[in-house]
């Protein structure tokens, strides 16, 4: 112990420039901060506005895995896919925040955790009038341990909707398209309601397609290499605006995409992962699009297609 008495760090006053640069640094976080505030009340204005013979889209922040909400032309609500887990954007606040007590449609679009890890919570805490799911079992043949008691829980949650009058449906390309006021939504995938057709629940991925004013979206879940090579084939599957599969990784990717979807920009929806997502080759692929690539992990994305076709985008 020193002469003082005190065995603690020697400290100095800061200096001037030291001083500025913090000051600098404090301003610039509550600079963000306020712009990131300002720019969550437009995306819950633009949800919670009524309807107007537009479309709106909004591709949530949550972390790795995906969650989007549709305010369809006529103000019915869909919900593609429900991660919760890890996310920035909740998509259970960001509908009550606007008003939102129904869920007219919630689609599942196969059975990991990333992405309907929220379902059994929107099961408990709004009115959901329909379930679109796709037929496929997990087994212990075809899942982890860990990713079978996960399947469990998504089984209880569907059945409590069963219990509460959700119409529960498995829609495939040949048996289900829908029009919502001049919106229409094409079933572009899975090609089977038989659960022993497909080997992972990647593979069983609903791919769904939405047309209004002239503009598409393409979202494409995890679907794998070997869907898209159908897809690409049997072509029909151009859209404006693409998900892009499985996160961004090469195994949802098909060197066929860019030309056939032919994109103006592409979405990522993605967070921090132990797995390389989003992967470089894909990637290289998608800043070819016109727009480029918006990803979910520098926050929520919304796309605007107002009746005449004339389009917004908001990050």
């Amino acid at each position: 112990m020193g002469p003082g008495g005190g065995g603690g760090r020697s400290s100095r006053p800061l200096s001037a420039s030291e001083i500025g640069t913090l000051r600098e640094e404090v301003s610039e976080d509550i600079q963000k901060a306020l712009e990131k505030a300002k720019l969550v009340q437009r995306f819950d204005v633009l949800l919670k506005l009524p309807s107007d013979g537009d479309l709106r889209v909004f591709f949530l922040d949550v972390g790795q895995g995906n969650c989007t909400v549709v305010k369809l032309p006529d103000g019915r609500i869909m919900v593609i896919d429900c991660n919760t887990e890890g996310a920035n954007d909740n998509v259970i606040n960001f509908l009550k925040r606007a008003g939102i007590s129904q869920i007219d449609v919630l689609v599942a679009t196969h059975p990991d955790q990333d992405h309907i890890s929220g379902l059994a919570r929107l099961a408990k805490l709004f009115n959901i009038k329909e379930l679109w799911k796709v037929a496929f079992e997990k087994t212990e043949e075809n899942a982890s341990s860990e990713s079978l008691e996960a399947f469990e829980g998504y089984k209880r949650a569907v059945e409590v909707l069963r219990s509460q009058g959700t119409r529960i449906l498995n829609p495939t390309v040949e048996t289900y398209d829908r029009d919502f006021g001049k919106a229409t939504i094409e079933v572009m995938a899975p090609f089977s309601k038989n659960p022993g057709d497909y080997k992972t629940a990647n593979e069983a991925s609903m791919v769904l397609r939405l047309s209004h004013a002239g503009k598409k979206f393409l979202f494409t879940a995890d679907t794998t290499t070997e869907t898209w090579e159908k897809l690409t084939t049997s072509g029909g599957v151009s859209a404006d605006v693409l998900q892009a599969s499985h996160h961004g990784a090469e195994s949802g990717f098909h060197p066929d995409i860019m030309k056939t979807v032919q994109p103006q920009v592409v979405v990522v929806s993605v967070g921090k992962n132990q797995f390389g997502h989003p992967h470089a080759a894909p990637m290289n692929e998608y800043e070819k699009a016109p727009k480029g690539v918006v990803r979910t992990d520098d926050g929520m994305v919304a796309v605007h297609v107002k009746k005449d076709g004339s389009t917004d985008f908001v990050q």
